[in-house]
Parts: C-alpha cells; structure tokens; sequence
C-alpha cells in the first residue's frame, strides 16, 4: 500500500476495528466500498452527511449548493449501477463560453492561426514539479492568452489562476512528450477507448447520490466527534486537512494546517427569462483581469433533461459575493444581462474551505506527508486535498483502497 498516489498512509492489520472518521463524500464513498469488500468499520460524523454536496427543493426547482453533476467513469458507472439510482445526464453539444466582454468561443479563429506554427515546438522546461499550468503553456499560447484563458478554464474547477495553479495537479501521468502536439497526442492516448465520459446527476441532484451512499452504510454510522486518534484502531481520516489536523499529532499535524484552501460563494438565481446566448450551453468562465468576483454560471435549466419549470436557473462561482450584495446584482447585470427586478429567486451558501489550493506549495506538503506516513501501520488520510479534486477520482481512489486491504 506504500503509494505515489491515492490515499497517503497504510493499514497493515485490517482485521483490527477501521474507523472512518468525516461523513462527507470521500468517507461515504470509503464506508461505501470497505463495506462491499466486506471489512467492519465504524463511519464518524456529527454534523452533515454528504459535506458540501447538498441539494436543496425550491418553489422555483432544485440548487445545489456545491457540484452540480459527477463526471463518469467505469467506478462511476458501476457506483450507481450498485446503488440502483437512476442517473439524469447532461444534454449533449453543449457549449462552453469564454467572457471578453462579450460571450465568445475559447479560442478565436486569430489565436488559433497564431498558435498553430508553434503547436510543434520544443516543451522549453521540464522540471514539470516546478511548473504552473502558465508556466508549461505560455511558450505555447504567449502571456497574455495563457494567463486570461487558462485562467477562465482552470479557474472554473480549481478556483485559482494559471500562475498559481500546478501543473503536476492537473496533468498528473509523467509527461514524455518532447513537444506540445507530442503532449495533446499523449493525453489523447490517456483516455479511456471505447468509452465516452459524461455529467452524471439525478432527479433529486447530487443528494440522490449522497442519500443512497448513506442508506447503503447506515448501520455503520455513529453521529459523534472524534477528538484524539488512538495506536489501537485503524483510523481513514476523511476530513478536510485543517479538521484532521486537531486530532492527529506532531508532524503530520503541522503540515497538514500549510494546506491552504479557497473560499468560495455559490448562489444560485431563479428568473422568468432566458439568457439568450447561455441556450444550449454549460455555461461561461469569466477571465480575471475583467476585475469580477465571480469566476464562471452554470446555465442549470440548460444542463439537465429534468422536468420542465417556467423558471430558469443559473449559479454564479464567486469569491466573497452572495445575494446580499448589491455588487452580485450588478455582476448579474453585466454578465447575463438579468436585472435585480426579473430574479424571482436567490440561494447562497458560503463556503470558508471550499477548494483546496491547488499550488506547488500543497504538492510539496503532500509529498512531506507521504514521506511521514511512510511507515505508519494504522493511519489513512484521504479527501480531495490529497490526489484529486474531481468526485470521480475520489470514487476510484476509494474502489482501489479497499480492494488493495484483501
């Protein structure tokens, strides 16, 4: 179990008593597939079952107060399958718009032209530990298109801009190629054959999903706090880094309080009118030096084949902006163009540890991690700070983990 990736630690005697402690979606999905490999374990959460993942139903339709959908995958597929959910998939050809001012395609039609002569060119710098998302593509794409819109794309899943975010973060296989189109060619190859990814939700959204994780393992549930962890027991600590640092000790505790976090607002609008240019489409990612809060909308009511509503939904991604900000009003006014009067609705959630920053400083704190835990014989630690921010990578993870304890 001594891993470069996954979950970091080991359990050497998994007869022992496996306490899971953290209810959220990695220690469901953990409970979830320790429990089909058949293991005992006790899961230890005393606020919500599901963590951010929470869906609630409105007079105006569904918000989801964190991911709107699971991106799939055979563990995805095979998940749901198990837990007998239904699955609502995302509409097909939707598109995706970039904010330049105006909604317009990624890449115009100028910068590909431009692009094209270098696509062939050497990858200038290896040391890919080092790099940022930036610092890999700018030799490519040039300053100024590599921050704006690596900003925008990355941005709208890691929170964070080209220049902070890691490179090894996202690209996560060792990179052989020698030039850029050696590099598209390779990660082409790292998909799946045969199998075609898709947005996963559900009738009831993304709590469908949790509430069906949490009947599959009720009897396993204890609603109470952990404050210490013990020699005696195996212990999976499911909980975002700073929680599974009050109740680990020395070391391990100090680096995992390094791990930094973005906060991050959700709110979710309900209106009679249509954005015109969102029909059809996921939604649009909005670059920073524009100066807005918010880093992208999700056109809801365009997403999912749901039951029909006369309302229409869209969710702004924000840092520090929420309803009962006038500045929200106006950022809904410039980016899809809905006044205050026409919102028939709003829902916000503010989160103070929504996303784990995805920089080199976490991946160097997680390889100290992975050195400290080394040789432990009882200590797990998972969650999405640790490999992976997508729910699907956490799904796999978990899959793998409890088969490799057998």
């Amino acid at each position: 179990m001594k891993t470069s990736t996954g979950p970091i630690g080991n359990i050497q005697n998994p007869k022992k008593p496996i306490n899971i402690v953290g209810g959220g979606f990695s220690g469901l999905v953990m409970a979830y597939f320790l429990q089909k490999e058949g293991f005992k374990f006790t899961l230890f959460e005393n606020e919500s079952l599901g963590g951010k993942l929470q869906t609630i139903k409105t007079e105006y339709g569904l918000v989801e107060y964190a991911a709107n959908a699971i991106y799939s995958n055979h563990d995805v597929d095979e998940l749901i399958k198990d837990l007998n959910l239904n699955p609502v998939y995302a509409k097909s050809k939707l598109k995706k718009w970039l904010w330049r001012g105006l909604p317009s395609s990624p890449l115009t039609f100028f910068q590909i032209v431009k692009i094209l002569p270098k696509v062939f060119s050497k990858i200038p710098n290896r040391n890919f530990r080092d790099l940022s998302i930036y610092d890999f593509f700018s030799p490519l794409l040039g300053e100024e298109l590599a921050y704006d819109l690596l900003s925008a794309i990355f941005g709208g899943v890691y929170a964070i801009d080209s220049k902070k975010l890691s490179f090894t973060s996202v690209f996560k296989n060792p990179v052989k190629a020698q030039t850029y189109f050696q590099f598209f060619i390779e990660q082409r190859k790292l998909k799946k054959k045969n199998y075609k990814a898709k947005s996963i939700s559900f009738q009831g959204g993304m709590a469908d999903l949790c509430l069906a994780l949490r009947e599959s393992v009720a009897g396993s549930i204890q609603r109470s706090r952990i404050s210490k962890v013990d020699d005696v027991d195996n212990w999976i600590i499911c909980t975002d880094a700073h929680s599974a640092s009050t109740i680990l000790d020395n070391e391990v505790s100090e680096v995992l309080k390094k791990i930094e976090y973005t906060p991050l607002t959700t709110t979710t609008l309900f209106s009679k009118s249509r954005v015109e240019f969102l029909k059809k489409s996921f939604g649009i990612v909005i670059p920073p030096k524009y100066g807005f809060k918010t880093k992208g909308v999700l056109a809801n009511t365009e997403i999912f084949n749901r039951p029909l509503t006369s309302f229409n939904s869209y969710t702004f991604i924000a840092q520090g902006l929420n309803d009962n900000d006038q500045e929200f009003y106006k950022e809904v006014d410039k980016l899809i163009s809905i006044k205050e009067e026409e919102i028939c609705g709003t829902f916000s959630m503010k989160w103070d540890k929504a996303i784990p920053v995805y920089d080199i400083q976490r991946e160097e704190n997680i390889l100290r991690l992975r050195r400290l835990l080394l040789e432990s014989n009882n200590l797990i630690l998972f969650g999405n700070y640790i490999d992976g921010i997508s729910l699907r990578e956490i799904v796999t993870m978990a899959k793998n983990f409890a088969r490799s304890l057998k």
